[in-house]
């Protein structure tokens, strides 16, 4: 290729992405005809996910507690530290660490004996995700019949106390 031509691609690419952005590759392993890619590709676009380092997004990869807490963070804009439990493992370099300081008020904490645990690297289960949402958004408590949640086949993993 001469060094026209080469210019003329350089040119080109340099162009395809400012015009088209990175939406259009944003991650390697989400195809635009994946079922999450629309709701994935917004909250991109709005600096919520951002993927893993490696350039994939992982869909059908659990959420941890971690990421589930820099989604929340990020989702709700939230900047003030109000961390009012010291988390015996989550270390000062650990990358979510400052998301958690932020977030961290607003999931369920682990205590054993006279500590507390985050639990970062865990999955993210449905009741984290439904505690987090009614304690960040401040939701009221209201009655509901319970007998919904025999939809679930996970019914017997749900604290009782919530």
């Amino acid at each position: 290729m001469n060094n026209f031509k080469k210019c003329n691609f350089i040119f080109l690419i340099i162009l395809f992405t400012f015009v088209f952005g990175t939406s259009v590759l944003a991650y390697n392993d989400l195809s635009q005809n994946h079922w999450a890619y629309t709701a994935v590709e917004a909250m991109r676009l709005k600096d919520i996910l951002h993927g893993y380092p490696d350039g994939n997004f992982y869909p059908e990869k659990n959420v941890t507690r971690e990421e589930f807490t820099k989604i929340v963070v990020n989702t709700l804009e939230l900047t003030q530290k109000e961390v009012d439990i010291q988390y015996e493992d989550i270390e000062d370099s650990r990358w979510s660490k400052e998301f958690i300081d932020v977030g961290g008020k607003y999931f369920t904490a682990y205590k054993m004996g006279d500590k507390y645990f985050f639990k970062p690297e865990e999955d993210s289960l449905r009741e984290d995700v439904i505690v987090t949402t009614v304690l960040a958004l401040n939701l009221e408590y209201t009655e509901y019949d319970l007998d919904i949640l025999n939809q679930f086949s996970d019914r017997d993993t749900i604290t009782p106390s919530l």
